[in-house]
């Protein structure tokens, strides 16, 4: 039984030696990837079945400068079968599946020869390429400084930006059209070491390649410690200013408000005295007057009027008559 199962495997091992060297014929596998992207699986296409004994991935610029120096183009490497070793683990990473990982995609990358060989124990070496390739755009700038930016006299200016693209753009700050800076890369920040008052002014950093440009601007204001306490910073003095009134307003206005009311309350209280001094006026008993009309009958003390008599209508007393 043990021979029977021998030429088994060796007719299995036949067989995909058979497939492997027909795969060899085929183009190589082909992967388009953006500049900075994370986490960029790369397979190794091993042929379903088929057990590795060792397993490496080497990285170069043209598949014969790796065959030439496999050491030297080494990145990372599967070793007995479970043992995973990775040369530069800042930049890759290795499963025990043989996958491996660009941690981040870097513009050295670009037009990369990604040679994965495998190991086997009876078929022996065979080998697996991917022509890695980065995307082309046109820049554009991400900044993390904001547009209004202020910076204390002796301290260290630093202005955060990065400029994306590929082809790499070419990075230039200017300050007020004057140039400051110009490079070419991702990493557009720009830095004074010690800031000064005329570092103040509007900053435009421009990032372009051939397939455009962009731009940003970000203006910085130097501040003077020293004159802080008598020269305060633009805006400062009349904030003080409007403050200062407000504070001497508001308690004016309150003081006219409460006398305000103490003169509404002192009218009130005077038109009240003078309606009460009328109606008690009007209803005096000796308040009487006599009208014509119907209306005497409504007319206090008219009773009085009623009764009254001329003294014309009395007669005279004759001389010599005898008082009664």
């Amino acid at each position: 039984m043990n021979t029977s199962l021998r030429v088994i495997i060796l007719c299995q091992s036949i067989f995909l030696s058979f497939q492997v060297h027909r795969s060899e014929g085929s183009s190589a596998n082909r992967i388009v990837a953006n500049l900075d992207q994370k986490g960029l699986e790369v397979p190794c296409t091993i042929q379903p079945n088929l057990t590795f004994q060792h397993l490496g991935w080497f990285s170069c610029s043209t598949i014969e400068e790796c065959r030439s120096s496999l050491d030297e183009h080494r990145i990372a490497h599967i070793f007995n079968i479970s043992t995973v070793l990775v040369d530069f683990p800042e930049r890759f990473a290795l499963n025990a599946t043989g996958v491996l990982t660009i941690l981040k995609v870097l513009p050295e990358y670009d037009n990369k020869t990604l040679l994965c060989r495998v190991v086997t124990p009876l078929i022996g070496s065979r080998e697996f390429i991917t022509l890695l390739e980065i995307s082309e755009e046109s820049p554009r700038i991400v900044c993390r400084s904001p547009q209004t930016f202020y910076v204390v006299k002796g301290m260290k200016l630093v202005l955060e930006c990065d400029a994306v693209g590929y082809p790499l753009p070419q990075v230039t700050w200017t300050r007020d059209h004057e140039l400051l800076k110009n490079e070419t890369g991702t990493d557009a920040n720009f830095v004074r070491e010690i800031a000064n008052m005329e570092d103040s002014g509007s900053y435009v950093c421009r990032a372009q390649n051939s397939l455009g440009f962009d731009n940003h601007t970000i203006q910085v204001t130097a501040i003077d410690i020293k004159s802080c306490s008598t020269s305060p910073p633009p805006g400062k003095e009349d904030l003080d200013s409007a403050t200062a009134i407000s504070k001497l307003f508001y308690p004016l206005l309150l003081s006219l408000f409460l006398l305000l009311l103490i003169a509404v309350a002192i009218i009130i209280y005077l038109v009240w005295r003078i309606k009460k001094s009328g109606v008690i006026g009007q209803n005096h008993p000796n308040n009487c007057r006599v009208e014509s009309g119907d209306d005497n009958q409504n007319v206090p003390g008219q009773h009085i009027a009623n009764h009254a008599f001329n003294l014309e209508d009395i007669p005279k007393k004759e001389d010599g008559a005898e008082e009664l």
